[in-house]
C-alpha cells in the first residue's frame, strides 16, 4: 500500500511541476529565456553601455547591447503584465521618423540560439507594452529580428527574420526558412487596439503554418506552405535582435515595454505558452446578448464596415450574417443597410469582387432598403463600377429601388421611412470628394430634398488616435465635405470607416445645430471584422440613437463554436454609445414618414408603458449630445492637388531659367571667342 502511495505521491509532484518547470524555462523545448527587468541581470549596467542578461533557459544564449546607447534609450520600469518577473525595460528609442537613434539588445557572439535553424519548429513569445502615445511615426519599428544576409527576404534590410508593428498597429513577421530557399509571404496579426497596455504575442511554426497571435486572438492572414520549415541561420551572423532590426542600410529601433522573450525550439499549444489564458488580460471585450432593441418603437439604419478582410479571408463568416439579417428583419427593425466602402483587398482579384456580390445578393433577398459604396481598395479600372457601378447588375437593380447615382457612377444616394420620417442617405466617393462635379452634385441633392433628415456618408470622413482608437476628429476628407455639409441643416449624422477605430465626436454647423460624427472600423480584429455591424437604434418614444456594434454571425454561434472573441455586442469605449437628440426640435419641418399614422399609435403606446430604467444594455454607457459639440476649424489652405500644380510649375520655371542662362552663358563665350 505504501508502495502505491509513494507512486501516486511522486506522479502528483511531477504533474504538479510540469507548469512550474515551463514557467522558468527548464524544460526540453526552450532555447532562450530572457526576463528583461533588473533581476535578470547577470552583469554590468546599462549606465555603463555593457549590461548582460542572463537566459534563465540555462542554454547560456546571454544577451547585451547591440547597438546604440543604452543609458539614454533604455531604463528599467517597475511594469509588467504578469509575475514573472519583477518589471520589464523600456525602449525609449526614437520614432521611425527618426531612423536610427535608439538602442536594442543582442544575442552575444558564441550563443548556442545564433546557430540554431529550428527544424523541428519554434515559438517566439513577447510581453510587450504598445507605448500610449504610439502614432503613425512608429510605423515599422522593430520589435525582433535576426542578423545575417538572407537572399529570399523580401526585405532585406530587415535581416533574415523581423517582427514589426505596422502603422495599423498589426505585427508583421517574415523570415526565411531553414535552407534560405523560400519567399515568404508575411503573416500579420490582428491589431494592437490601444497603446499603453500589454500584449502577450506568439509567432508559431509547426513548419507549414506561420501563426500569430495577440492575446490569444488568432489571425485571419496567417502564412501556409510546405516550405517554411526552420528558420535560416546564417553561418557569418545569426544574432537575435531585441527592440529592433537593421542590416547595414537603417536601425528601425522600436518603443515600448518589454516583460520577457522566450523562443522555444516547437510549435507550443497553447497550455505551455508564458501565459496559457492571455485573453484574460483583454479585460471585458463583450456580451453574448441577444439582439435586443430598447424600445417597441425603434427603428435601425445597419452599417458595414470596411468588409475587405472578411471579403478575402473569412466570407463564410460574411454570408452567415446576412442570412441572419434577412430572417431576423422584423426583429430587428431596419430601415436602411449601408456600406462604408473597402469591398474588397485587391481590385484586380475577381474572386474577392464575386465575394462582395454574393454578399450583398444575399442581403437584397431580405429586400432592404440598401446604398453601396467604394472604399480606398476597391478603385481602379472599372473592376468597382463592373460589380457595384450605376450600370453593373446591382446598380441597374437599386436604381429600380429608388438609388440615384452620382455622374461618376461611384456616389449616390436613396430614400427612406424611418418612424415619424423621411431620410435621405447619402454617399460622396472618397475618391471624388474634391473634384467639382461630384461636390455640385452632392450640393444639388442636399437643395432637393432639404426636409429629409440625413446621413452623409464617405468611406473616409475621420482619423482616430492611434494609441486610443476612440478619439476621432475629421481628417482632410471629412473637412473637405464638412464646408458643404455644415450648411445644410438637415445633415444631422457623418459617418464612414477606413481608419481602424471607433468613436463619436459632435460637431456644430453653421446654424447651431449639432451633427454627429461616427467612425466604425473593425477590418483588422478577428476575422478580419467577424461581421461586427454598426447598428444605429434610432428610438424617438424616449430621444435617443443608441450606436452599437452587434455581430449577427456571432449570433448564429453556440456556446460550443464560440471562441472568446466570438461575442454577439462589442463593449469598450466607442463600441457603444447613446446619442441624445430631440427627434422633434432637431427634426422640426422634415417631411413626415409614409407610414407616420401606424407608427404614431407605437410611438403613443411606447412612451406611455417604457420607463427610463431600462434603455441601456450595458452599464455605464457613454452619453453624447448637443452640449458636446464644437465648431470645426477647417483649413482653407491650398489643396493637395494645388500643391502639386504649384510644385509642377515651379520645376518648370526653374528649367525654364537654367535654359535660359546656358543660352546667355554660350552666347557671352561665342562672343567672347570673336573678340
Amino acid at each position: 500500500m505504501k508502495k502505491y502511495i509513494s507512486i501516486f505521491l511522486s506522479v502528483l509532484i511531477l504533474a504538479c511541476s510540469v507548469p512550474i518547470l515551463a514557467f522558468a524555462g527548464t524544460d526540453n523545448f526552450t532555447e532562450a529565456n530572457w526576463r528583461l527587468c533588473e533581476e535578470g541581470v547577470e552583469s554590468g549596467s546599462l549606465e555603463n553601455n555593457d549590461i548582460v542578461f542572463k537566459d534563465f533557459s540555462g542554454n547560456g544564449n546571454t544577451l547585451t547591447i547591440g547597438s546604440g546607447n543604452a543609458k539614454k534609450y533604455l531604463e528599467f520600469s517597475s511594469e509588467k503584465m504578469y509575475d514573472a518577473t519583477t518589471g520589464s525595460l523600456c525602449f525609449n528609442n526614437e520614432k521611425q521618423r527618426t531612423l536610427g537613434k535608439g538602442a536594442e539588445l543582442i544575442t552575444t557572439d558564441g550563443a548556442p540560439i545564433n546557430s540554431e535553424s529550428f527544424q523541428n519548429g519554434y515559438t517566439i513569445e513577447l510581453i510587450y507594452q504598445l507605448p500610449d502615445d504610439f502614432s503613425a511615426d512608429d510605423s515599422w519599428m522593430g520589435l525582433l529580428a535576426r542578423k545575417g544576409k538572407s537572399q529570399t527576404m523580401t526585405e532585406a534590410k530587415k535581416c533574415s527574420m523581423s517582427l514589426a508593428v505596422s502603422n495599423c498597429k498589426e505585427l508583421q513577421f517574415l523570415t526565411a526558412n531553414k535552407d534560405d530557399s523560400h519567399e515568404m509571404d508575411s503573416a500579420w496579426s490582428v491589431t494592437m487596439d490601444k497603446g499603453g497596455v500589454w500584449y502577450h504575442i506568439a509567432i508559431v511554426s509547426d513548419g507549414n503554418i506561420i501563426s500569430t497571435y495577440i492575446n490569444g486572438c488568432e489571425a485571419f492572414r496567417n502564412y501556409e506552405s510546405d516550405q517554411m520549415k526552420g528558420m535560416f541561420a546564417d553561418a557569418k551572423d545569426g544574432r537575435f535582435t531585441i527592440g529592433g532590426y537593421g542590416n547595414g542600410i537603417f536601425n528601425h529601433y522600436g518603443r515600448g515595454k518589454i516583460q520577457q522573450v522566450r523562443i522555444s525550439g516547437k510549435a507550443l499549444e497553447k497550455s505551455v505558452w508564458l501565459i496559457q489564458n492571455p485573453e484574460k488580460y483583454v479585460g471585458e471585450y463583450g456580451k453574448n446578448l441577444n439582439f435586443t432593441n430598447l424600445s417597441k418603437s425603434s427603428y435601425n439604419v445597419v452599417f458595414l464596415p470596411d468588409i475587405q478582410n472578411a471579403v478575402e479571408f473569412k466570407p463564410e463568416i460574411l454570408y452567415t450574417a446576412a442570412n441572419w439579417m434577412n430572417e431576423n428583419k422584423a426583429l430587428t427593425n431596419t430601415a436602411a443597410i449601408v456600406g462604408l466602402g473597402d469591398n474588397v483587398n485587391t481590385y484586380t482579384d475577381k474572386q474577392q469582387w464575386q465575394n462582395a456580390e454574393k454578399f450583398y445578393s444575399i442581403l437584397e433577398q431580405g429586400d432592404f432598403t440598401i446604398l453601396q459604396q467604394p472604399g480606398n481598395h476597391d478603385y481602379g479600372d472599372e473592376f468597382y463600377l463592373n460589380s457595384f457601378g450605376a450600370d453593373s447588375e446591382f446598380g441597374i437593380r437599386q436604381k429600380g429601388r429608388g438609388v440615384t447615382y452620382a455622374p461618376s457612377g461611384y456616389s449616390s444616394y436613396t430614400l427612406f421611412d424611418g418612424g415619424s420620417y423621411k431620410y435621405m442617405v447619402i454617399n460622396i466617393s472618397m475618391y471624388h470628394i474634391d473634384e467639382k462635379p461630384e461636390r455640385e452634385w452632392l450640393e444639388a441633392a442636399l437643395k432637393e430634398h432639404s426636409n429629409y433628415a440625413t446621413i452623409l456618408t464617405s468611406h473616409s470622413f475621420q482619423d482616430c488616435d492611434a494609441a486610443k482608437p476612440d478619439e476621432v476628429v475629421l481628417n482632410g476628407h471629412g473637412k473637405s465635405v464638412w464646408e458643404i455639409a455644415k450648411k445644410y441643416d438637415q445633415v444631422f449624422m457623418m459617418i464612414s470607416g477606413h481608419n481602424h477605430g471607433a468613436g463619436e465626436e459632435v460637431l456644430l454647423n453653421d446654424n447651431g445645430k449639432e451633427v454627429y460624427s461616427i467612425l466604425a472600423d473593425y477590418q483588422f480584429s478577428y476575422n478580419g471584422g467577424n461581421a461586427f455591424f454598426k447598428f444605429a437604434e434610432f428610438d424617438e418614444a424616449h430621444n435617443e440613437i443608441r450606436i452599437s456594434t452587434f455581430s449577427p454571425y456571432a449570433a448564429t454561434l453556440n456556446e460550443s463554436e464560440r471562441t472568446f472573441f466570438d461575442v454577439n455586442y462589442m463593449t469598450g469605449a466607442g463600441n457603444y454609445t447613446t446619442i441624445s437628440i430631440d427627434f422633434e426640435n432637431r427634426f422640426s419641418g422634415y417631411e413626415q414618414s409614409s407610414n407616420l399614422a401606424e407608427f404614431k399609435s407605437v410611438l403613443d403606446n411606447a412612451k406611455e408603458t417604457e420607463t427610463e430604467a431600462s434603455l441601456s444594455l450595458f452599464p455605464n454607457t457613454k452619453v453624447i449630445s448637443k452640449s458636446d459639440a464644437h465648431k470645426v476649424s477647417v483649413n482653407t489652405g491650398i489643396s493637395t492637388t494645388q500643391i502639386i500644380i504649384i510644385a509642377v510649375i515651379a520645376v518648370v520655371l526653374i528649367l525654364a531659367a537654367v535654359i535660359v542662362i546656358t543660352i546667355i552663358v554660350k552666347k557671352k563665350k561665342q562672343k567672347s571667342k570673336a573678340c
